[in-house]
């Protein structure tokens, strides 16, 4: 969801180990004890061992803390999104239908999601969780960076002052580390600046039962589409494009890993993904079969105007291939002929290769530092390394007048 730093707004815009104790007895003790047992009675036996529970999502032990902020009091400062197509709700739902109780599920919304009602309500859901139980957090809205760095979400009655009207991404973590008592807690984040809050779980929370996922970096904006959203949604609901492994099993590595490719094809961001003790191995449950080989595969597809666009492949046709172009709604799906299908590839310039960067309408000499599925961190010649930034594909070319090479490899 897109948002801007402060700066830019106030100008306007897991095994149990068992110790057993024993206790020394005397020869004597032992002589009397052994003639104290009647030579009929029975061994006594150990009490049963309960099998340990396995690292997996259960949907009935399962507590939602479901945060979206959509409108915002000081439209001054922060835009409000549309309502039409919101996948929060869509994410709720999805969960309660795979068994989440809907008593266990908290919904803030929009004007209701003050500052102090998202505090109360974390407040509150941590401190229910039974050592049992697990906790889902997820936030949508608009994400702010402080001119120190620091990270917040935003409420639909912050103002200008960051510090006390919003809420920092390490003031989530404070709160659970005072009051959560249950065996999981996973954090996922729809927000600019998001990916700091896997960051600070990865200093701080090491040793935590914590597992973060963001939809941008920590210094960052991220997107005002409901592309991340909608990753979680796919792996609640068993999608098989989720499962990497194709064993039929979705994990949170399968989700962190498909989230961030998502993020990166649709919106040229990175997804962050962070972990305590939870195991990347924490099951989401099974993944549905593949319908056709090439489902869910990610293609370019050529739209009437005759230039190349993101898909998904969805449907085969007696035709050609069905395909639904990324933003576009479920009910805009079309089929299209294989010639004007063509595989997704990704594009990356290589370390050091000089480059242009789009910025506010105009192109910037630009240097590569780092490539990641064809998300590119760049220095722009002449500035500081604070300006350093990642940029997707859309912002990025060869310098004009040099050979710059690009490397792609389909995926």
């Amino acid at each position: 969801m897109r948002s801007s730093s402060r700066r830019d707004l106030l100008r306007g815009c897991v095994g149990t180990a068992v110790t057993l104790a024993t206790t020394a007895v005397g020869a004597c003790g032992r002589a009397a004890a052994e003639r104290a047992v009647p030579a009929t009675s029975p061994t006594p036996l150990a009490p049963p061992v309960t099998p340990p529970r396995p690292m997996a999502f259960e949907p009935s032990r399962t507590w939602l803390l479901s945060v979206g902020v959509l409108t915002f009091a000081r439209a001054d400062l922060f835009e409000s999104f549309p309502p039409e197509g919101r996948q929060d709700d869509v994410l709720c739902d999805a969960l309660i239908a795979r068994g989440v109780p809907s008593a266990q599920v908290i919904r803030v919304r929009d004007g209701a999601a003050t500052r102090a009602e998202i505090v109360r309500q974390l407040e509150s859901i941590a401190s229910r969780v039974s050592p049992d139980d697990d906790l889902l957090v997820y936030y949508a809205g608009h994400g702010v960076q402080d001119d120190d760095g620091t990270t917040y979400f935003t409420a639909t009655d912050s103002g200008d002052d960051t510090r006390t009207g919003y809420v920092s991404h390490a003031a989530v973590l404070d709160t659970l580390d005072a009051r959560f008592r249950g065996r999981v807690a996973l954090l996922f984040a729809d927000c600019c600046y998001s990916g700091a809050l896997p960051m600070l779980l990865a200093r701080r929370a090491a040793q935590r039962p914590y597992a973060g996922l963001a939809s941008s970096l920590a210094s960052e904006i991220s997107t005002g589409h409901w592309t991340f959203t909608e990753a979680l949604i796919a792996a609640f609901a068993g999608e098989p494009r989720v499962d990497r492994g194709h064993d039929g099993l979705l994990t949170l590595e399968d989700l962190a890993r498909f989230a961030e490719d998502e993020m990166a094809f649709a919106e040229g961001q990175l997804a962050p993904f962070a972990t305590g003790t939870v195991p990347t191995s924490f099951s989401l449950g099974p993944a549905r079969a593949l319908p056709f080989p090439r489902y869910g595969e990610r293609v370019m597809a050529r739209w009437s105007d005759g230039s190349l666009y993101p898909a998904h492949v969805t449907g085969q046709g007696a035709d050609g291939l069905e395909i639904q172009y990324v933003g576009e709604d479920v009910s805009a799906r079309v089929i299209q002929p294989l010639s004007t299908i063509h595989p997704y590839r990704v594009e990356e310039h290589p370390v050091g290769a000089e480059v242009e960067v789009r910025w506010n309408g105009r192109w910037y000499p630009a240097t590569v530092r780092e490539a990641r599925l064809g998300v590119h961190r760049i220095h722009y010649e002449g500035f500081e390394d604070a300006w350093d930034e990642w940029v997707s594909r859309e912002r990025i070319r060869p310098r004009r007048g040099h050979a710059a090479s690009r490397r792609a490899r389909q995926r």
